[in-house]
């Protein structure tokens, strides 16, 4: 693990250090998180002491500094222990705070700052609207970290601000891993010290970024789809009439009615409701989707096939994509914005509960409805949701069973009549 190995580092050292100069009868360890000192003196009695630093990384030369103040007046001057060891307190420098070798997060931010110039200006891998998008988000993070005195530290401190394997908390990790890969490179010009905030290997992140919990999974992977009269009826209640329609919320509602009827209509993710165009192709007006996670490899810009055709009429949906109308602010996404929404949204808790729905069974209404009713392909659907035919397989295998398979049995039983009629 990542913890262990930044750790073993800095504490084989100073063992080593500690066994050379003063024998093995003078040992260090760490204990409740300070530095436990113990030595065992030649009649075969032992001294344990705590030392006033906390077991980490930046107190490492004072750990080494007391110790030798105490083995030097005990052992070269005669004096004894208890008094070597309160002698060695007295005088001993305060605990270090903040990062080591004076690197404040404000070094730290402006490091960050830098990184974003040579990504946008001269690597050029990223466009202005992803650093706005998203990189923001992630400094955010980092300006709330208050702890870290190395890349351990640091990353560790990044990936608390959210549950374990979330999306969110991914990419804040990467991203950070990232940038301290360059602040402490030659392209980056060493501006961070390489032995202190080098970070693991890109595939060794896994400590940092968490686990799913099983619930959080078994949340987000169920397929239920919403059934059209409910999302007719959850969409009431965001009307200025509605009696829940009150102060901010009233201000966020058509925003987040504009996010509903985009996925229901469209078979969206939550976070692809922000990266919408217009393209004409063939005298007609078409949406796409032009959302892509480069550093997944998630997605392409892909054409959008409307379920169904008059709900995009009637709600106007190309005439707001065209317009840029925007969604309400969400510093956590528009996964987690919609969830914080309507957590008091009464109505949605209710069907929540009932049907087990999330937020993903308006996307899972789309795919059920490309098959049950537009009779298109696993290849055709999943071009058009995003994903490869065989994410569609797993997800949406048990939707393609049943009279689903009746209907695709009976379609090739046609089309073979049709081909012997024709020869």
């Amino acid at each position: 693990m990542p913890a262990k190995k930044e750790q073993e580092t800095w504490v084989d050292a100073l063992r080593v250090f500690m066994r050379d100069e003063f024998g093995k009868n003078w040992t260090i360890v760490e204990d409740k998180g300070r530095a436990r000192m113990g030595v065992r003196f030649s009649d075969g009695t032992r001294k344990y002491k705590y030392l006033p630093y906390e077991w980490k990384r930046k107190n490492a030369n004072e750990i080494r500094h007391f110790i030798e103040a105490i083995y030097f007046s005990h052992i070269k001057k005669k004096v004894p222990f208890e008094e070597a060891f309160q002698r060695a307190k007295n005088h001993a420098p305060k605990p270090k705070e903040g990062p080591r070798r004076g690197v404040s997060k404000d070094q730290i931010l402006e490091a960050w700052e830098k990184w974003g110039e040579f990504k946008l200006k001269i690597d050029g891998t990223i466009e202005q609207s992803t650093w706005d998008r998203g990189f923001i988000k992630t400094k955010r993070v980092l300006n709330k970290c208050t702890d870290f005195e190395d890349a351990h530290s640091l990353l560790t401190n990044v990936s608390k601000f959210h549950d374990p394997g979330i999306r969110t908390r991914v990419e804040n990790v990467e991203r950070v891993a990232s940038f301290l890969r360059w602040a402490c490179s030659d392209l980056g010009k060493n501006l961070l010290d390489k032995d202190i905030y080098s970070p693991p290997p890109k595939n060794n992140l896994g400590d940092y970024k968490g686990k799913k919990s099983r619930k959080y999974q078994e949340e987000t992977q169920q397929r239920n789809p919403i059934d059209d009269d409910l999302i007719f009826k959850l969409l009431e209640t965001l009307e200025p009439s509605h009696p829940n329609m009150k102060g901010k919320k009233r201000e966020s509602a058509r925003g987040w009615g504009y996010c509903l009827r985009l996925m229901t209509v469209y078979g969206l993710r939550p976070i692809e409701t922000r990266n919408l165009e217009l393209r004409k192709q063939n005298g007609k007006t078409k949406v796409w989707c032009t959302y892509c996670k480069r550093s997944v490899g998630l997605g392409v810009p892909r054409e959008l096939f409307p379920i169904h055709e008059e709900l995009e009429e009637e709600w106007n949906l190309i005439e707001r994509i065209g317009n840029g109308e925007t969604l309400p602010k969400a510093k956590e996404g528009v996964g987690e914005g919609l969830k914080n929404y309507f957590k008091n949204n009464d109505y949605w808790l209710e069907i929540k509960k009932k049907h087990d729905l999330v937020f993903y069974s308006f996307r899972h209404r789309w795919a059920t409805l490309s098959h049950s009713d537009y009779f298109m392909s696993v290849e055709e659907s999943s071009s058009f949701m995003g994903h490869k035919p065989e994410t569609h397989l797993k997800n949406y295998s048990h939707i393609l069973k049943g009279q689903q398979l009746d209907d695709v049995s009976e379609r090739a039983k046609k089309r073979r009549r049709r081909e012997k009629e024709s020869e």
